[in-house]
Order: C-alpha cells, then structure tokens, then sequence
C-alpha cells in the first residue's frame, strides 16, 4: 500500500484496464483525509466518454484540470455522458461546472437519486436501518442541488439496457448506501466500478461494518441489510467480474471478486 499522494493516479487519469481511467483525489472531512477516486471510460467505436461520478467540491479545478488534461492527450474523445454511482456531496461536486462547460452532455443516475441531486432532499431525511447511521446522519455533508432536470437521464430497475452503452458500461442496481445506489459493470474488462458499496482502506472497524482485511461496509449506508443484498448480488455476477473497483480505495487494483467473496461471506 502507498500514501495517497504517491499513487500514479493521483490528480490524474491512469489507465487501470483497456479504455478505463482513474483519478484520485484528496477527500479532507472531519480532520482525516480520505482517497476518492473518479473513472473516465473510452467507447473507442464512438469516440465517447464516460465520466464515473463528479468527485468532491473542495477539489472542482484539480478534477476540471484532470479531465482538460486528459482530454489534450485524446482529442478524438469527447465526453457525453458522467454515470453516478449515487448523489452524496463527494460524488457530485464537479457536476454544476461540467453542466456549464460541456454544454452537450447528461447526467446519468439511478431514479431514486433524483431527489436528492436534482431536487435537494435531504438524505438525512431517510430513515435507516442501524443506530450507528441515526445517530451519525446529520453530521453527513449533504450535495447541492443541480437542477438542470432536463439533462438528466433516470435508470430504472429492470430497464438498465435502455441507457445507450449499457453493451460497454452496464448499469447495475446495488442499492444500500442510498436509495438508488448504482454499479458500473465495465463489460469488455470484466471489472465493477461501485461507488461506496464498499470502502477499501485502513480505518477504524466497527464489528457491525468490518470485513477481512481493509474491506467495509460505510457508516454512511442508510441500509446495511440492502448493501449486503448488493455485495452478494456482485458476487453472483463472478462470472462477469474480475475485479472490484470501490470510489474510495488506496489500493493500485482494486478488490479481486475471489477477496470480494470471501468479504461476502464474513456478513
């Protein structure tokens, strides 16, 4: 394991897998400092881009420089779609700049986000399913509101393939963390971009929420019963997953399915 500042990817895009970028940045909250990580996915046949969810808001020109940068050394690509993972503050900081810069693209998330990034409703509004959450909400940053409905496109449970590269970057329901928490199965890599199903760093475990090794279920999960649902939902998709790729991990590669099943089968 390295620091988070000696990581290649930090500040920039790396590729990790055939046409997928990382970026890591830097996430300051409550006196600790926490890796976050950003995706950008290549459709070579169209020359899109795909941007995995928008970062936090204390680091809009560091990600905005990383994206510009990126797209100086592919100019072919240009960037139509950012796929959130779920709504939180640290997921979608960059969005209001991006809807301002790239006046073409959509925000992609799932149906039960859209109150909560486009409308502004509270998470801290929900109720959860563990103490360690009711106590804790209200000490969550929460988003700010984007508006901007009609650039946003909702995914529907069971309607996943209606997104126009779900044959590249398939939409998956892993519900749990929020309401309407999503996958990114990256179909010719075989890996999984899951937001905050998981954390993969060093950090204090609490029993309810540790695994082996530095594997856990957030705090933050509203629903701790739902985001087991949903780790073992990716362990059924074994078949199609290699490996596991969490937004907040100081791994270089990410979580093999083999230690993502063994993680699932601690819960």
């Amino acid at each position: 394991m390295s620091s988070l500042t000696s990581l290649p990817d930090y500040e920039k895009f790396v590729e990790i897998q055939q046409n997928v970028y990382r970026a890591r940045f830097s996430l300051k909250l409550y006196g600790s400092t926490y890796p976050t990580s950003i995706f950008l996915v290549h459709i070579p046949t169209t020359k899109d881009c795909i941007l995995v969810d928008g970062g936090d808001p204390d680091n809009v020109t560091k990600i905005t420089n990383a994206i510009s940068s990126h797209f100086e050394s592919f100019p072919e690509y240009k960037l139509k779609y950012v796929v959130l993972t779920h709504g939180h503050f640290d997921h979608t900081g960059v969005l209001l700049k991006l809807l301002n810069d790239y006046k073409d693209i959509k925000i992609v998330m799932g149906e039960n986000e859209i109150p909560f990034v486009v409308h502004g409703k509270k998470y801290s509004e929900i109720t959860g399913d563990t103490l360690t959450y009711q106590l804790l909400k209200h000490f969550f940053a929460e988003g700010k509101a984007i508006g901007n409905e009609d650039r946003v496109i909702a995914i529907k449970e069971g309607r996943e393939d209606e997104f126009e590269f779900h044959n590249d970057l398939r939409p998956i329901f892993t519900v749990g963390h929020t309401p309407g928490s999503l996958s990114y199965l990256h179909v010719p890599t075989n890996i999984i971009l899951i937001g905050d199903l998981v954390f993969n760093f060093p950090l204090i475990q609490i029993p309810i929420f540790s695994a082996k090794n530095n594997i856990s279920i957030p705090i933050t999960s509203f629903s701790v019963s739902e985001s087991k649902n949903s780790i073992k939902k990716v362990v059924e998709m074994e078949s199609e997953v290699n490996f596991v790729f969490p937004a907040h991990d100081l791994y270089q590669n990410g979580i093999s399915i083999e230690e993502f099943k063994q993680h699932a089968q601690k819960l």
